[in-house]
């Protein structure tokens, strides 16, 4: 008798895949059956049930009051305050000043471009000329002005149509910078559709001469006049649209100190500053919402005690400047969640924290190969034969590992979401790139980490990476014999007291734990100025000269107190749970893996902060919470798709109970 079809597909589908995998299959598919119905699978459901109790709360009934909206304090006091904005004289000069601009002729900024230029290359050849010296950049940044303003003379249209019509502006405005494009093109508006610009030729002129003696008679260098200009129409542009501040917070972070000269803690401070101000305005005039949840709540509770952290503290000055500085950018967080709306808008930020992490990796590879590395951070008695550690754009070669396996999982996560072969080789090379850095760095703690977290990137992928995963074991085990030696002996030296850096840190490590038995509760303030104020009275001989605990863990113990360390552990079991409740859902795929992938990165640093201090650096603390906030935003985003009605690309097993959901 015949076998029906399906009976008959059923019985070829193992020997398709195998006995061995379809084996796996099974076996995984019922262990993850049995951890969703244990007591981590129930973490998936802990952030739903946390935040109906906090929706029934008194703070939140209070903040979203069912009386009609025109009927609230709130929100009179917001529409008064708005329009007292709006008609405020600072206000409408600006918005007058940037209709001029936009309004103004191209050939006029080519006047001042050539002038100043011109005045700039006299007045440097002058000087040459009278034996007085001169820096280059002078000479050159007039020989630029010059080639710009030569192109400019050819049209005598308006600024904003130049930027309308232009293929590389368009694409970098509309595309890249989010600007809508009927902005541009002027919908609605007869006068930015006008031919010809607004000449100002004469102002033009003065304005080139009179700031050409400026620089020629002061000390003031003449690049210092483009840049001012370029950075006031930045910030008209960011007041505009904080979105684009937030995505050059996230591009450009790692990368100041690629600027000589610049202190990358006050211009992140400055930037900061600049998105959170037009952040606050669009919330009063009403052009953006921001919703708080019990995540924001958390992370809000937390800027509280690190500001009561510096203001209760034995570090004087330097420990409240330093509590500041740690609030200001853990608004961040806040920026991502309540400017992040749409999924362009994080696929944006997400391209900018990428294409910047593959820089950063590749800046530290040729650094690495074509630089002289000195062993500094090295044990030259266990490792010599390793030519040094690269730190690229960071300080030092930990903190570049640190910020590399932030990013690591997000890499991998876009990789294996590009629909197109060429787009997920692309992805691929950016993840080589960015591993191959991470080797380089020669942090064990790292590489611990990103071995932890690919792990679990892997597990949470679900039951059939699982089996894919426990088939590579043996020809992972194989190919380790292969391994650079240095790699081997560098990874296996991890907890031997024959290492210095290890034995220093279990030494201060004892110190600070006296120092924590008396003051534990309430720490001894944040930054290094309380730490070292304190700790110099118990560290053991030769160990007092830290500035940190090279534990992200008892640093947080020693800053804040318990209550601060309890408060931040708070925190990051409530992301995991929230994360996880997204990841195990009924979302779009690709927004599953972004959620997965900055879960996993959050984790990994999480654990480096047994052996490091990972908050000591700034950039890296920015980068933290920026990254949880865009983690954030992808669950609302994703969430608020679901909850309108649009089908996700993706649907979950039947009884969501099994967690194969990727």
């Amino acid at each position: 008798m015949p076998q029906s079809p399906k009976k008959t597909e059923s019985v070829q589908k193992p020997i398709r895949r195998g006995v061995v995998l379809h084996l796996l299959h099974a076996i995984t598919a019922l262990f993850y059956t049995y951890i969703s119905h244990s007591l981590i699978g129930q973490l998936r459901t802990v952030y739903d049930r946390l935040q109906r109790c906090y929706e029934r709360g008194v703070v939140n009934t209070t903040l979203h009051s069912r009386r009609k909206r025109h009927d609230r304090p709130l929100f009179r006091a917001r529409v008064a305050l708005a329009s007292l904005i709006e008609q405020s004289f600072l206000y409408r000069a600006l918005a007058r000043l940037r209709r001029a601009l936009l309004l103004t002729s191209v050939n006029t900024y080519g006047i001042f471009c050539f002038f100043f230029g011109c005045f700039t290359v006299v007045a440097y050849l002058l000087t040459q000329y009278f034996g007085r010296t001169a820096p280059l950049s002078h000479l050159v940044t007039g020989v630029c002005m010059i080639g710009v303003a030569l192109p400019l003379f050819i049209s005598d249209r308006p600024l904003c149509r130049v930027l309308g019509t232009s293929v590389f502006f368009r694409r970098l405005l509309v595309n890249i910078c989010g600007i809508p494009a009927e902005k541009l093109d002027g919908v609605g508006s007869d006068e930015t559709q006008r031919t010809d610009g607004e000449e100002h030729y004469f102002v033009s002129l003065m304005l080139a001469v009179v700031l050409g003696l400026l620089c020629a008679l002061t000390s003031i260098a003449p690049y210092v006049v483009p840049a001012a200009v370029f950075l006031f129409l930045l910030i008209q542009l960011i007041f505009i649209y904080p979105e684009i501040g937030l995505l050059l917070i996230a591009f450009f972070t790692p990368l100041l100190t690629l600027l000589e000269g610049v202190r990358p803690t006050a211009v992140l401070l400055c930037a900061v500053g600049v998105t959170v101000i037009s952040f606050i305005f669009k919330l009063i005039g009403g052009k953006r919402v921001f919703r708080p949840e019990l995540m924001d709540g958390s992370v809000l509770l937390l800027g509280a005690l690190y500001l009561l952290g510096g203001l209760v503290t034995r570090g004087g000055q330097a420990s409240r400047l330093s509590a500041l500085v740690y609030v200001a950018l853990l608004l961040c967080y806040f920026l991502a969640t309540g400017l992040l709306r749409t999924q362009v808008w994080i696929r944006r930020m997400i391209g900018a924290l990428s294409l910047s992490c593959v820089i950063v990796s590749i800046l530290g590879i040729g650094q690495y190969l074509f630089s002289g590395l000195g062993a500094q951070y090295l044990d030259l008695s266990l490792f010599s034969d390793i030519s040094g550690r690269a730190y690229s754009t960071m300080e030092n070669p930990n903190m570049l590992a640190e910020y590399l396996i932030l990013f690591f999982p997000l890499l991998m996560a876009l990789a294996l979401t590009r629909k197109r072969p060429l787009g997920g080789f692309g992805m691929l090379l950016c993840c080589g790139a960015v591993a191959t850095c991470l080797i380089f760095t020669w942090s064990r703690g790292a590489w611990l980490g990103v071995l932890v977290c690919t792990l679990l990137f892997l597990l949470l992928m679900g039951h059939k990476a699982l089996s894919y995963l426990l088939l590579s074991a043996l020809p992972a085990a194989a190919v380790l014999h292969y391994l650079p030696e240095q790699i081997l002996r560098r990874f296996g030296s991890i907890g031997s007291m024959t290492d210095s850096s290890i034995r220093y840190r279990v030494y201060l490590w004892e110190g600070v734990g006296n120092m924590l038995r008396d003051y534990w509760f309430c720490g001894v303030g944040v930054g290094e100025a309380a730490f070292c104020e304190v700790y110099s009275r118990y560290a053991l001989p030769g160990i007092a000269s830290a500035m940190h605990s090279h534990n992200l863990y008892m640093q947080l113990l020693c800053e804040l107190g318990v209550v601060g360390l309890l408060m931040f552990v708070a925190v990051v079991v409530l992301f995991v749970c929230y994360a996880l409740s997204y990841i195990t859902g009924r979302g779009e795929r690709e927004g599953r893996m972004i959620v997965l992938g900055g879960l996993c990165g959050i984790l990994s640093l999480l654990l480096m902060g047994m052996t490091d201090h990972i908050f000591y650096n700034y950039r890296i603390f920015l980068l933290f919470w920026l990254l949880i906030g865009v983690v954030v935003a992808q669950i609302r985003v994703g969430r608020a798709e679901i909850a309108r009605g649009e089908p996700p690309h993706m649907q979950i097993v039947a009884g969501n109970e099994q967690m194969r959901y990727l």
